[in-house]
């Protein structure tokens, strides 16, 4: 006797619910996480990724300008946390798909200042799941405002 999917459960729609919730965690824990270093939660550890990682370490010797980098780190891991939040409820699902997809293509260009090809590597993987999941939207179901079958 082989176990049967009860009807209401719909396949297509938890394939494409399931990467937008990988998405969604992935974007609001670096977020977080640019909050906490060695076992503290502060805001002074977001200053210090600014100040210290992105200004003093990775773009050091960039073109890229100080009043550039600053405003950008200092907003990044607020939009992270707000994407992940919407990306895992759905919210604006299309909006912030694109948007996230906007930030990837932006961390992917600051990979190639740093010549870290490994990371550039992972933000166009996640670059591709982003257009694949706005690609076949209409499919995804899970989400507030969407009817269930």
């Amino acid at each position: 006797m082989t176990p049967t999917v009860p009807r209401c459960f719909d396949s297509l729609a938890a394939a494409t619910a399931l990467p937008r919730w990988g998405l969604g965690l992935l974007f609001l824990f670096t977020g977080l996480g640019k909050f906490y270093y060695q076992g503290k939660w502060s805001w002074e550890n977001a200053r210090w990724f600014v100040t210290g990682f992105l200004l003093e370490d990775k773009f050091r010797e960039s073109f890229l300008p100080r009043w550039l980098l600053m405003p950008y780190g200092t907003a990044l891991p607020y939009v992270e946390i707000t994407l992940g939040v919407l990306l895992l409820l759905g919210l604006a699902r299309n909006l912030s798909l694109f948007a996230a997809g906007l930030l990837l293509l932006s961390l992917a260009f600051g990979a190639i200042l740093m010549k870290d090809y490994a990371i550039l590597h992972e933000n166009l993987f996640f670059l591709c799941v982003t257009a694949a999941l706005l690609a076949v939207g209409q499919h995804d179901r899970w989400r507030p405002g969407t009817r269930q079958p």
